[in-house]
């Protein structure tokens, strides 16, 4: 709970410095609006458990995500008006990309093999070497012949 009002601050951080520096254009205006609009009815959502596989760390996370998307997106514009930081080259947003990338493959990394080790919920019939010994074992075809070899 305290990990996802983190990441909801900062998200609502991001938004009032976007509407700080960004506004003015229309189109930045739409992209900061649509995305504080978002990221509140995604929260309600999971606070209405409307999402049967959802939690508020994944709410925080995916505002916080698309907070970064939309401050990447209006400081691209390439309207001067409309970005006062445009040619302005900035670190910072390279290595803050980095990272969510890093983050990204090392999650997805880690939940695939996870699930796998695990067996989680993923195995839809196509892993051979789930052998639990239970159940019927695999017959070789003999043209219909049935041979047995007991005694």
């Amino acid at each position: 709970l305290i990990s996802c009002g983190i990441l909801c601050t900062c998200s609502l951080a991001g938004i009032i410095v976007m509407y700080i520096h960004f506004t003015g254009c229309p189109t930045n205006d739409a992209f900061i609006s649509i995305t504080l609009l978002m990221s509140a009815l995604c929260t309600i959502v999971q606070l209405t458990n409307k999402s049967e596989t959802g939690s508020l760390l994944t709410s925080g996370c995916m505002t916080l995500y698309a907070t970064y998307l939309c401050g990447a997106a209006v400081s691209k514009n390439p309207n001067v008006v409309c970005n006062p930081k445009l040619g302005e080259t900035s670190t910072w947003s390279i290595v803050v990309g980095l990272c969510i990338a890093f983050m990204s493959m090392t999650w997805a990394g880690w939940s695939y093999t996870t699930d796998k080790r695990l067996g989680g919920g993923r195995n839809g019939g196509d892993d051979d070497d789930n052998d639990d010994g239970g159940g019927e074992e695999e017959v070789p075809k003999t043209g219909g012949v049935v041979i047995n070899n007991e005694s």
